[in-house]
């Protein structure tokens, strides 16, 4: 739903307001401050993914400081272990304070860019799939619906 105008996002917002039992996600994006805090108002869970740089953590703080409920996402995450590693002291030097705000970092993925095909492809490479397994499950358990469920990714219980 596009809710660019005013008009428009009072309309959407509206209606999301009236259901429920729904699972929406909403990209607030493009620096729109006073939409992105009304999305929050509505919303159960807001994510702020952000990526290894200084300049991403900055703008990150300055959305958890503006949306106390939301959580951070770090995204595109290094898979080499000395990028890795730079990265995750990034977020303990900038971040620490919002340490119980963070989800677990999501790897880099170069598949992902199917995700913005028109169509998507029948069967998705197992990386891809995985990491947005992650995701999901992060979210489940965040959101509280984890009561009976189990990551099918997990290992089973132990007895």
């Amino acid at each position: 739903v596009d809710a660019r105008s005013p008009e428009l996002m009072r309309k959407m917002v509206d209606k999301l307001e009236t259901l429920n039992g729904w699972i929406g996600v909403v990209d607030g994006g493009g620096s729109r401050t006073e939409r992105d805090r009304r999305f929050a108002e509505i919303a159960d869970l807001v994510l702020l993914p952000f990526r290894d740089s200084p300049e991403d953590i900055r703008t990150v703080i300055q959305d958890l400081e503006r949306l106390p409920g939301a959580l951070a996402l770090p995204s595109q995450w290094p898979t080499n272990p000395w990028q890795r590693d730079a990265a995750d002291r990034l977020i303990e030097d900038m971040l620490a304070a919002y340490r119980d705000r963070l989800l677990a970092p999501v790897p880099s993925v170069s598949s992902s860019k199917l995700l913005l095909r028109d169509e998507l492809p029948e069967e998705l490479p197992t990386v891809l799939n995985n990491a947005c397994r992650g995701i999901a499950w992060q979210v489940v358990e965040r959101l509280g619906l984890t009561a009976g469920t189990q990551d099918p990714g997990a290992a089973p219980a132990q007895a």
